[in-house]
């Protein structure tokens, strides 16, 4: 039997989880908290943006992909009821290449 680590090694699963993964709520809207992640990409300085854009038709779900040297992030803003939720997910190139088990 595989242990999980195994299981998920050399799958783009076992690229994703290697992902570092930060959460946080808002009582802000999606279209603000999907401009103050842009702006903080850009006073960053050390990254462009590959893509960015809400991902439904209601505007509830707005998403960016960044590169960096050696990393890419995803950041997504779901919007509620009362606020919304932004998840980041950070990649290092290392820890993907590790994890697809590729030297």
């Amino acid at each position: 039997m595989r242990e999980e680590g195994e299981r998920t090694r050399g799958t783009i699963a076992g690229a994703v989880g290697a992902a570092d993964v930060s959460r946080r709520e808002s009582e802000q809207g999606v279209g603000h908290e999907a401009a103050r992640a842009l702006e903080e990409l850009r006073e960053r300085g050390d990254c462009v943006l590959v893509r960015s854009g809400y991902l439904d038709l209601s505007g509830r779900v707005w998403g960016c992909v960044v590169q960096g040297a050696g990393w890419s992030e995803v950041r997504l803003v779901s919007g509620g009821a009362s606020g919304c939720e932004v998840v980041t997910l950070r990649m290092e190139a290392s820890e993907v290449r590790a994890a697809l088990g590729v030297p």
